[in-house]
């Protein structure tokens, strides 16, 4: 079985993609409200105002 790669301080690559990556998302969760304007009228959980996107990002 072959061993995951390792840089020379043994850190993972993988590892620290998917931490830069759940970074980036945690940063622009709330961001997103301020770029989106319904969503300081209408609830983004609203069924039948909301769009698939928006919905499934809150």
């Amino acid at each position: 079985m072959k061993q995951p790669s390792l840089t020379g301080s043994g850190r993972m690559h993988s590892i620290d993609i998917g931490r830069g990556i759940a970074m980036v998302i945690m940063a622009l969760y709330p961001v997103r409200d301020y770029f989106h304007q319904p969503a300081f009228i209408d609830d983004p959980l609203n069924l039948a105002t909301t769009t698939p996107a928006i919905y499934f990002t809150r």
